[in-house]
């Protein structure tokens, strides 16, 4: 009876194992069968591109400007060497100078003037050397400034720097004026961008109001200045209000000959709160043109009104 009972299981084994044999068979031939069709339905995917296959990824990286070492300055025992460009800083391109002091005296070299491109750059420079020694020391242009100038390669630069006493701070030398060309001389020209309102235009100076931005104190008003004399001047304002509220803040820029500058009028939220201005409608202020040499005023205006609005 067991041995009945165990063939009858045996059989019903062996049958359930083939069933289940037959239905793997349909359901793999019924897979296949599927995966031929959508085959043929389906577009094949695109291949993955590389840098074989991407002409993106083919294309020359962009050529890094790039300034030679340069003697500006080798006279009484002075020598100032402009030792090559960094535009890759944080604050913005950084130009690199040594100065070898072989006098007998400290020294103090710091910039007269200097522009980038033709606008004129704030002289953010000042390299201290003791008697008989040398120092390595950076003058660095904000990105803000170059880019408020729509500077967007840095193709030559130019300066006059001056050596002052260590002790007096007199003048005991300037280099007069050198310039410096980078990598890029020739390949770029710098376009100047003096669309606006014309709000001065006399004596060999020319000043535009460009625009309103917003600035991380407040406001900025843009100017757009350039000096078409033969001599070096200081635009500056005075009596500055806004919505006939009087504001401390003002605007100050040096233009030598020949050149141009972008500066900003920086309206801070801090004057703005204090006197319930919530937005901007009317600025006013007067120009002082003065020579640098004299410091004789040239010209002062009578108060010059800007009507404003957000952009």
């Amino acid at each position: 009876m067991r041995k009945n009972f165990a063939a009858v299981c045996a059989g019903m084994l062996l049958l359930a194992l083939a069933g289940c044999t037959a239905a793997g068979d349909g359901a793999a031939s019924q897979s296949a069968s599927t995966l031929e069709q959508a085959s043929q339905t389906e577009p094949a995917a695109e291949p993955e591109q590389t840098a074989e296959t991407d002409p993106a990824a083919t294309e020359a990286p962009e050529q890094q400007v790039t300034l030679a070492e340069t003697v500006l300055y080798d006279q009484d025992g002075v020598c100032i060497t402009a030792t090559g460009l960094d535009m890759q800083a944080v604050l913005g391109p950084e130009l690199s100078f040594q100065v070898e002091n072989n006098t007998q005296q400290n020294l103090v070299v710091q910039p007269e003037w200097c522009t980038v491109n033709g606008y004129m750059m704030s002289d953010l420079f000042s390299a201290d050397v003791a008697a008989g020694k040398k120092a390595n020391d950076t003058m660095y242009f904000p990105s803000s400034s170059l880019e408020r100038c729509g500077i967007d390669t840095v193709t030559d630069i130019a300066m006059e720097l001056k050596i002052l006493d260590g002790e007096t701070y007199q003048t005991l030398a300037t280099t007069g004026t050198v310039t410096l060309q980078t990598s890029a001389a020739g390949s770029y020209t710098q376009t100047y961008d003096d669309s606006g309102e014309e709000i001065y235009n006399a004596n060999g100076i020319r000043v535009v109001m460009q625009r309103q931005a917003e600035d991380l104190f407040g406001q900025e008003i843009h100017f757009y200045l350039e000096n078409t004399s033969d001599r070096t001047v200081v635009v500056q304002s005075e009596d500055v209000s806004v919505n006939g509220y009087m504001i401390s803040n003002w605007l100050y820029a040096d233009l030598i000959p020949g050149a141009h500058a972008v500066e900003a009028l920086t309206l801070f939220t801090s004057d703005m709160e204090e006197n319930g201005i919530e937005t901007i409608e009317t600025v006013e202020l007067a120009l002082n043109i003065v020579d640098a040499e004299t410091y004789q005023t040239i010209e002062k205006t009578a108060p010059i009104t800007l009507q404003m609005g957000q952009e």
